[in-house]
């Protein structure tokens, strides 16, 4: 049989990757551009939210012809396949995955989920069949060890990113505070906006508003009066997970190109190296003054951070 000529996938390059973390409600998803070093797409799509999927759901269409309101029910995971369909003709910037492209490949780096949970496993099937041989499983826990090794490999002694052991909510406390240390001011800002748009829509869709009961009149002094409405405000931006989806696609690509972790040349070295000199000039120019990319990105939105210390700065301009 006559060999097939042509570049094989080991040796064909990486150029961008798209990485993505399904989860019982939301799903982060992020796009790295492996040759410029930065994440250029970001969306935290909410899979309970089911308003542009779903006929006679949408928005200020819940009552029916009679007048009487439609009974919400619970989104199951059934609905998530023409969820993310949509997000992905709807989102093509984020998710499309053209073949060869610059003389390399889009790769998915879809987190490995666990089967306790049908939502997620349903997730990550459709990303799976969608990307086929273009999409890797990634273990979360291969992926935190990853970044220790890299944050071990900086000469000056660093802590660990990682706490190898704990709960889901110590997982996502320390990708928070390590978050700083390896992504710059504007990419901060990238995942910001995604995640407002996420909880700004929660204050308008019909699945995401907690059921409530009907506020009790109140009579006194022989008067009725209806108890009075709290106003609604949307949850704070949740980004966590978008921080995970982000370290993710920086390991896939180190994984699937060869990249040790320790490698100089390699972006996560890198970024943490850069970050930390970037730390050392802010306070040699501010008299000792820790400045760190958080601290930086909130500033720059006219906020404050109550929080000392850390590791990260924005990149050189460019």
């Amino acid at each position: 049989m006559r060999k097939k000529r042509g570049v094989t996938r080991a040796q064909e390059a990486v150029v961008e990757v798209i990485s993505t973390d399904p989860g019982k409600q939301h799903c982060a998803a992020v796009r790295y551009d492996c040759k410029a070093d930065c994440f250029t797409h970001a969306a935290l799509l909410n899979l309970l939210c089911r308003c542009n999927t779903t006929s006679g759901d949408r928005e200020g269409d819940s009552a029916s012809s009679s007048g009487r309101a439609r009974k919400r029910r619970a989104t199951t995971a059934f609905e998530f396949a023409p969820q993310l369909l949509y997000h992905f003709d709807a989102m093509p910037e984020l998710f499309d995955h053209h073949h060869n492209v610059g003389g390399g490949y889009v790769l998915a780096a879809v987190e490995r989920q666990n089967a306790r949970d049908t939502g997620n496993m349903v997730a990550q099937a459709i990303f799976q069949t969608r990307y086929g041989s273009h999409s890797e499983l990634q273990w979360p826990i291969k992926v935190k060890r990853f970044w220790n090794a890299v944050v071990h490999a900086v000469p000056d002694p660093q802590p660990p990113a990682f706490r190898l052991t704990g709960s889901h909510t110590v997982n996502k406390t320390d990708a928070k505070r390590f978050a700083r240390r390896f992504l710059t001011v504007q990419e901060m800002e990238l995942f910001r906006r995604a995640a407002e748009e996420n909880s700004m829509h929660k204050l308008v869709c019909p699945f995401s508003q907690p059921k409530r009961k009907r506020a009790r009149k109140q009579e006194t002094s022989g008067k009725t009066k209806n108890k009075k409405k709290k106003k609604r405000t949307a949850p704070p931006p949740k980004m966590d997970d978008l921080f995970d989806a982000a370290m993710q696609a920086i390991y896939a690509y180190h994984t699937r190109q060869g990249i040790p972790a320790e490698d100089s040349e390699g972006p996560a070295l890198k970024r943490i190296k850069y970050n930390i000199a970037a730390e050392l000039e802010a306070e040699e120019k501010k008299g000792k003054k820790s400045t760190t990319t958080l601290d930086l990105f909130l500033s720059s939105t006219g906020k404050t951070l109550g929080v000392v210390g850390g590791i990260g700065a924005s990149k050189k301009k460019q």
